[in-house]
């Protein structure tokens, strides 16, 4: 039996096989151009960057270091990981090969970085992601690795931009994450206890017989957080290829983060929801939304530690102190709840509300108030159906130039 490969469920891809890792607007055109990894099982195989001239049609890019440099390609994962406002990519190689990261020039050329321990660490890497753990406004980097003769362990890269001001990764260890071993085949990174920190989740099956894992994010570092969900209306409803572009002073620090909507973080990973580190920020200065038709939206002074459904269209919204604001105007009892639920509002002045309840995909589900109500408390029911089952529903409130989001969840 080859050592390298899970002997029934999982395969590894044969020699030469190609996988499209994500699409990814590289030169700022708000068109997704496309990068192909190529894995052949043991040559060192060059990868495709195709640039989306609009209408269908693709050239491919030569000469630059991102298609002239490759490996055994599994993964690959774009993320604006020095804050300057556009995609670099991480790819992930296998065979022991060492792996390959390219920061965006900005003018769709890349720098193919050298020396840091994100590219010599070697492995059998299958899966990566960008992910901020540690909530200080850098992009830090989780892979996995995986069909490496006997079990391995996976790896964490700390990105020390925010604490050095220089893009340099610094590998952890001693920690259950990067000592246990096994064979990852992929894995998510998402706030599963909503906490406001990103957990990360893998599958894994080494002999096709070893258990998922779940690993939480324990550190209390006291730093703060902001959540995205985006739901299109004349975009796509998943919102895929909007970015978000979120502002703040963290530490006396302009700092400049970017999140985009993706359909694929890295081979075998994906989570929707863009997730935020705002340090020390108790707001952040502007969320600004570029969706795929085009719309802008924009959101000021947004108070951190929350998590926001921004809806398409939703236009210029400024969000005042949370204890000015709409918190503590809404009552939700029983939640969590079984059948139904009663939402209750108390308004301390006349105006136009509007209540709007979405599933944890970020799908419309009901409105439940559009319209105007005098002060006082205002009751509404809320009563999903059947068939939406058990789970997460996210509502937001809008009164006004405010809004408020939150979680109702339904049991079984």
């Amino acid at each position: 039996m080859d050592s390298r490969r899970s002997p029934r469920s999982h395969p590894r891809p044969p020699a030469r096989s190609r996988r499209a890792v994500r699409g990814a607007t590289t030169t700022g055109d708000h068109l997704l151009d496309l990068y192909v990894a190529n894995s052949g099982n043991a040559t060192a195989e060059t990868n495709h960057l195709f640039h989306n001239d609009g209408g269908g049609v693709f050239t491919p890019v030569v000469g630059d270091p991102l298609v002239s440099s490759g490996g055994s390609s599994w993964t690959g994962s774009w993320g604006d990981i020095d804050n300057d406002g556009d995609l670099d990519v991480y790819v992930g190689n296998s065979g022991g090969q060492n792996d390959l990261l390219f920061t965006n020039d900005g003018d769709g050329t890349f720098t193919k970085i050298l020396t840091d321990p994100v590219v010599t660490s070697g492995g059998w890497t299958a899966c990566s992601g960008w992910g901020d753990y540690d909530k200080d406004g850098d992009l830090d980097l989780f892979t996995t690795n995986a069909f490496g003769g006997g079990a391995n362990v996976n790896f964490l890269f700390t990105n020390m931009l925010r604490e050095s001001g220089i893009l340099s990764f610094v590998k952890a260890t001693g920690i259950p994450l990067v000592t246990d071993t096994g064979w990852s085949y992929g894995f998510a990174w998402g706030d599963y206890d909503q906490d406001g920190d990103l957990d990360i989740f893998q599958a894994r099956t080494f002999n096709d017989t070893e258990n998922n894992a779940l690993y939480r994010n324990d550190e209390a570092n006291g730093a703060r957080w902001l959540t995205c969900q985006l739901v299109g209306v004349e975009s796509n409803r998943a919102a895929l290829g909007a970015k978000v572009r979120v502002r703040g002073d963290l530490g006396g620090d302009d700092v400049r983060q970017m999140r985009v909507v993706e359909g694929q973080a890295g081979y075998c990973g994906q989570n929707l929801e863009l997730h935020f580190g705002m340090g020390v920020a108790t707001t952040a200065d502007s969320v600004i939304v570029e969706w795929p038709s085009g719309q802008i939206d924009v959101l000021t002074n947004v108070p951190t530690n929350q998590r926001l459904v921004l809806v398409e269209g939703g236009g210029t919204t400024g969000v005042g102190d949370p204890t000015d604001g709409l918190r503590g105007v809404l009552q939700i009892a029983p939640n969590p709840f079984r059948d139904r639920t009663v939402l209750q509002l108390s308004l301390a002045q006349p105006g136009d509300v509007r209540l709007d309840v979405f599933d944890a995909g970020g799908r419309f589900v009901a409105r439940l108030l559009d319209g105007h109500h005098s002060a006082g408390r205002v009751s509404v029911e809320f009563e999903p159906s059947a068939r939406q089952g058990a789970g997460v529903f996210l509502y937001q409130l809008t009164q006004g130039d405010r809004f408020l989001t939150g979680k109702v969840v339904r049991q079984r």
